[in-house]
């Protein structure tokens, strides 16, 4: 672990030395770095047990501990509160990620992003092929591929604060040593939920994800946005964790459409999935 401003802290070095000469700092964030046992400082080795949701939330940790880092560096550099200097997240990811599990962990970082886009200017996905598979002659589009796809078509993009009452839990094995002081996602643990309007603020847009092998239930208070009472919902899921689309073989890993009860605010999320309900403003 790196302490705040010791010559190990690169991002600190640099806006000491060289500030006035860029204006974005890029970085690299992966979620499937070595695991560290904080109590006895070692690395531990690649089968530890962990669930499948603190695995998933791994690489989002680490965006919020970027977010913890940054705070503590606009307090020592007073002119970046300014917002003239910016993060780009250029790489970020799980490495051979193709199942339906890292999809999950892919959603998980895509929203922690987007809870920090004050300051995080982009981010892209590694690599950029990954959006689909293919052969000499033929393609269809990845897990990744099939779930940007889904936030790029529905989701919104102004974003909504998402209070709740179950704050994050820290992980058992924090990835590489890294713990934020408060952990990714939002207040809804088990769920992880972010939410966006569209179309001028005509319609709200909510994104769920769980991770866990349990159906979650949890009712949404919408504030200042009254709704009509049906609503749309874009499901993404799949058979097992390791589900992936191949091509030239069936898809297993789908979005499907469908609609939903938005007047009483009761969502009710299967395992494993990602889901996506679009509310339109009454």
């Amino acid at each position: 672990m790196v302490d705040f401003g010791s010559p190990n802290d690169w991002t600190y070095r640099l806006l000491k030395d060289c500030s006035g000469n860029f204006d974005i700092i890029s970085e690299h964030c992966y979620g499937d770095a070595h695991r560290f046992d904080l109590q006895v400082g070692k690395i531990l080795p690649e089968d530890v047990t962990e669930s499948v949701l603190d695995s998933c939330r791994r690489a989002a940790n680490r965006i919020r501990l970027k977010r913890e880092y940054w705070e503590q560096y606009k307090k020592a550099f007073p002119a970046l509160n300014d917002g003239k200097i910016k993060v780009s997240v250029d790489e970020w990811g799980f490495r051979n990620a193709r199942g339906l599990k890292q999809t999950l962990g892919f959603a998980m970082t895509l929203h922690e992003l987007f809870r920090n886009t004050d300051f995080i200017t982009m981010a892209a996905f590694t690599m950029g092929m990954s959006w689909i598979d293919y052969n000499r002659t033929d393609s269809v589009y990845s897990n990744a591929g099939l779930l940007f796809k889904m936030y790029n078509q529905h989701f919104g993009s102004i974003p909504v604060a998402v209070l709740g009452n179950s704050p994050q839990p820290a992980p058992k094995w924090p990835v590489g040593g890294d713990q934020p002081q408060v952990n990714a996602g939002s207040p809804t643990y088990p769920l992880d939920i972010s939410a966006a309007l569209k179309d001028g603020g005509r319609m709200l847009t909510v994104a769920v994800v769980n991770a866990t092998e349990a159906k979650q239930e949890t009712t949404l208070e919408l504030a200042n946005f009254t709704s009509r009472d049906r609503g749309r919902i874009w499901r993404l899921s799949g058979p097992t964790l390791d589900a992936a689309n191949l091509v030239g073989k069936p898809p297993q890993v789908t979005v499907k459409e469908s609609t939903f009860n938005a007047a009483t605010g009761k969502l009710s999320v299967p395992p494993y999935s990602v889901e996506l309900y679009e509310f339109t403003r009454a």
